[in-house]
């Protein structure tokens, strides 16, 4: 009956029937997927708390045999025990967001808007851990999702983000649309839905005025827009994932600092070598330079023909 329902989402959507493949070519059942969150929950929130309660020594020689020994990538000079406590006050403010969240809304009432980005990353790791910490349950967990797109992707995007809705275990609801009638559709599909948490950072675009809790504007859909990583830096952002050995999309390792759609999307250029080989996104050390990775079609056209 689900992989049914999912089907006709995806004819309602206009989505591939391609982000849909996690659950249906599996034989889990939703309820067995929402017994697979629950113990998801339960490892995001050991990788959290095992974290917060690290030296920066322990962790800087990890992630320095990694480096030499698995990855072959080098491991930033900005890593310094300095940037370990600041990453872990992040962590403890964003739990701290999220119990006040959870205290106020029921799991049916929110929602996590995931499309497999770094940030998106983040906040749906620390936010399964704060759901284990409320209601440290091993039964099933059902955690709503939401993915507004309507560029083209790249291949990578797409399997990762198949890759990981199925581990997370999330109940995942793909959109193809703007953003404004996107979340229309997913409030008729998901009536019950009052507050979606939402991966933006200071540094984005309408990031520099939000609060970590704000119904959206007139003439949006009417739900509550949460902002549990709006402080975080880049930097921050990548020492996290890097510290607690999180899985995250290949073409950030191949010089690409945000992600967007694919022709909006470029290398980032600070991060080109000059043999022509480009560093991966955490050696990026400036939050003001990330989005160097987004331009328009027009300028990405324009980059094309100078090549030619």
């Amino acid at each position: 009956m689900f992989s049914y329902l999912l089907v006709a989402l995806a004819m309602l959507t206009g989505w591939s029937a391609f982000y849909f493949r996690s659950n249906q070519d599996s034989a889990m059942t939703r309820d067995s997927i929402d017994v697979h969150c629950a113990r998801v929950c339960h490892q995001c929130h050991n990788s959290v708390y095992q974290f917060l309660n690290s030296s920066f020594d322990d962790t800087f020689i990890r992630l320095d045999y990694l480096s030499k020994k698995v990855s072959n990538q080098p491991v930033p000079d900005f890593y310094t025990p300095s940037l370990h406590r600041e990453t872990q006050s992040q962590v403890r403010n964003t739990l701290k967001i999220y119990e006040e969240i959870l205290d106020t809304y029921s799991l049916d009432e929110l929602s996590i808007s995931y499309n497999g980005g770094k940030d998106c990353l983040v906040m749906l790791i620390i936010y399964l851990a704060a759901i284990h910490e409320h209601f440290q349950s091993k039964q099933a967990i059902e955690v709503n999702s939401v993915y507004i797109n309507n560029e083209e992707t790249f291949p990578e995007q797409d399997q990762f983000l198949e890759k990981t809705v199925k581990s997370y275990g999330l109940d995942f609801t793909p959109i193809k649309s703007d953003m404004r009638a996107g979340f229309e559709n997913y409030l008729e599909l998901k009536p019950d839905i009052k507050a979606i948490i939402v991966g933006i950072r200071r540094i984005d675009p309408y990031g520099a005025k939000l609060h970590v809790s704000q119904r959206t504007d007139h003439g949006w859909p009417d739900f509550v827009r949460l902002n549990p990583v709006l402080e975080w830096t880049t930097c921050e952002i990548w020492y996290f994932l890097k510290a607690t050995a999180t899985e995250y999309c290949s073409l950030y390792d191949k010089g690409f600092t945000s992600l967007g759609g694919r022709n909006t999307t470029i290398r980032n250029p600070l991060l080109k070598e000059k043999d022509g080989v480009y560093l991966p996104a955490y050696m990026l050390h400036d939050d003001n330079n990330e989005r160097l990775s987004r331009v328009s079609d027009t300028e990405k056209k324009k980059l094309r023909d100078e090549k030619l």
